[in-house]
């Protein structure tokens, strides 16, 4: 069983702890560690290229350090001297960062789950604590970052099952030390209540500025109409730092603003609201790694995605871009990605720091401004809890995820062979069944930020590809219909950027005839989301139904005197699907291409969502 993501450097924090209710039912056997145990297996390879693991862990819990390149060590020993209850407690002592262990719990839907765990250190240490799938792709539904001291300590966090319509998904508690050190665990718990609100949908009209769009190359505007209501400037030529700035003011370098301006009010007069990134590519004179060598620091050429070179450099910046746009760009994301820079990984309080720093300037210029976080990635929650125990969550107003559905994984053209696990039904489980966003939700709340608006910044088909390797617009266009569908009714996004309208390797929305002329023609993604976003803007949402195929329908009412519109779709394959008739009798079918054709008899849901409609 192999684990997916990225460590994570411990912070001194504090942790608020709750305690679990004693007449709730815990779902762990040997959860207090006074069974007994067994001796773990070597890994092949241990000391060497994997860890050398060894010694003694309880009954029913479970090793997992051997999938680990690294030749740390690892020694567990059931502790008859160091224990907060009974005789007994689990000592892991790890030379790094391995000691990967876990225990069985059968997760059913509709419920939310709460973990507890009581754990001291012989130093203070970093732990990462999951309640998540044990099979690919191993989501963690509840999870919690924490700093284990030398005190016993409870830990509790929450998490929502994901939903298996009726049936049960087979889950664990998993333990993951960050650091080097000794951990003590002792009196673990997992307890259920039936929450049926995880599945309720989002019945509000959509309104435009949901539907955003990102553009690189382009020299127009998106052929969608007037359908983008949020144009997110980033990896666009000529909008980014390093573009604006290439060379060091203090060295007579002057602003290039000429691409920036044209691209703020191209966006304002299609009625697109933009929104600008800060950092992510800097010019590498502002760069404290200006040769790139901490990986993960050159994205964008040498230096460009590591931190600034001071804090005097990132303040000058952002007053300056913040005046050019003052009264026209209103949204201001502080970076693209720091998850990806080692830099950063390595340094999360100075991420806080920049925050802290451009959120007092970006009000000053316009007191209706707005800032966005930096940009995180839900599928592991770890990157965005360390941003909040550094207390970045005080100077963000609207919380930026990059919401990739990899759910999907290879699996979008089924001609092309699926080197991991992936769901045909993506969308839906990225945003209804594995509960990506309500579980990151539950985090924001832990640190008293779940009120806070959730955007996904970005989000695309990077493998949608034919059985050539080519990009293949046209599998890809049910499901970013989908997503855009998805993430406001189940998954609870307040603005939802599809990445990208001109992108050359993944589904995109336009793609040049001639590759290199800069004339991009509308694709089928284009398409789908002109027609998602003109079904459903500015529309009520009245109701969502499944029937007993999976077949989804999402009940449009645009009000007294206007016949009630249908989308419908079934993500898995084709089925049967009875059109509502009498008083709210359809006749028409229109797909996410703009065909509108009457519907057939004998007709079927597909995975391509259509709207039915009496006229």
């Amino acid at each position: 069983m192999k684990y997916f993501g990225k460590s994570a450097v411990a912070l001194a924090v504090s942790f608020q702890f709750f305690s679990v209710a004693a007449s709730a039912q815990n779902l762990l056997q040997n959860a207090n560690f006074e069974a007994g145990g067994n001796p773990v297996s070597a890994c092949a390879g241990g000391g060497t290229t994997h860890p050398a693991v060894s010694g003694t862990l309880a009954h029913y819990w479970i090793e997992n350090s051997c999938h680990l390149e690294t030749g740390a060590s690892v020694t567990y020993a059931l502790d008859a001297n160091t224990f907060r209850t009974g005789a007994l407690s689990q000592r892991v002592v790890t030379s790094g960062k391995v000691g990967q262990f876990w225990t069985q719990v059968t997760l059913n839907d509709n419920k939310r789950y709460t973990t507890s765990i009581w754990l001291k250190a012989s130093a203070p240490m970093s732990v990462y604590l999951q309640l998540r799938a044990q099979g690919s792709p191993y989501t963690a539904y509840g999870s919690a970052l924490v700093n284990v001291t030398t005190n016993w300590q409870q830990f509790t966090f929450d998490g929502y099952a994901p939903a298996s319509n009726g049936g049960s998904v087979a889950g664990g508690v998993f333990v993951l030390p960050q650091q080097a050190g000794t951990l003590w665990m002792d009196d673990a718990s997992v307890t259920a209540v039936t929450d049926t609100t995880v599945n309720t949908p989002r019945l509000e009209a959509v309104p435009k500025t949901y539907f955003g769009m990102h553009i690189h190359r382009d020299p127009n505007w998106p052929s969608v109409g007037t359908t983008i209501g949020s144009d997110r400037m980033w990896d666009g030529e000529g909008v980014q730092w390093a573009d604006i700035f290439p060379v060091d003011p203090a060295l007579g370098g002057t602003p290039d603003w000429t691409k920036f301006d044209a691209r703020i009010n191209a966006a304002l007069a299609k009625g697109a609201e933009p929104v600008m990134v800060l950092g992510g590519n800097i010019p590498r004179w502002a760069s404290s790694d200006p040769n790139g060598l901490q990986d993960g620091s050159s994205r964008y050429g040498p230096g460009s995605s590591a931190p600034p070179v001071s804090e005097a450099v990132w303040t000058a910046w952002v007053t300056a871009v913040a005046q050019r746009a003052q009264g026209k760009v209103k949204h201001w994301e502080i970076w693209n990605e720091p998850y990806q820079s080692g830099a950063f990984q390595a340094d999360v309080p100075r991420l806080a720091r920049l925050a802290q720093l451009a959120y007092p300037i970006l009000k000053s210029v316009d007191s209706t401004n707005k800032v966005l976080s930096p940009s995180f990635d839900p599928n592991d929650n770890r990157f965005m809890e360390r941003f909040l125990q550094a207390g970045g969550g005080a100077y963000t107003d609207i919380v930026s995820l990059h919401a990739y559905d990899f759910y999907i994984g290879d699996k979008l053209n089924l001609t092309v062979p699926a080197p991991r696990g992936g769901d045909l039904a993506g969308p839906e489980a990225m945003y209804h069944k594995e509960h990506l966003i309500r579980n990151a939700k539950l985090v924001l709340t832990r640190y008293g930020h779940g009120s806070k608006p959730i955007w996904n910044t970005e989000g695309g088909y990077t493998n949608a590809k034919t059985a050539t390797g080519a990009p293949n617009d046209a599998d890809a266009a049910p499901v970013v219909a989908r997503n855009l569908i998805n993430g406001w009714v189940m998954g609870g996004l307040d603005r939802n950027f599809f990445y990208s309208w001109d992108h050359h390797q993944f589904a995109a929305g336009g793609r040049e005839a001639v590759q290199g002329n800069n004339v991009y023609v509308k694709t089928a993604v284009g398409k789908a989301f002109e027609q998602v976003a003109t079904w459903m803007t500015g529309i009520p949402i009245s109701a969502r139904t499944v029937d007993a195929n999976g077949t989804q329908t999402i009940e449009l009412s645009p009000g007294i005197g206007y016949a009630k519109r249908f989308i419908v779709w079934n993500p898995t394959g084709n089925f049967p699907y009875t059109v509502p008739s009498g008083w709210d009798y359809v006749s028409y079918q229109t797909k996410i291409d703009g065909t509108k054709i009457a519907i057939p008899s004998g007709f079927q849901a597909t995975p391509s969502p259509v709207l039915l409609t009496r006229f």
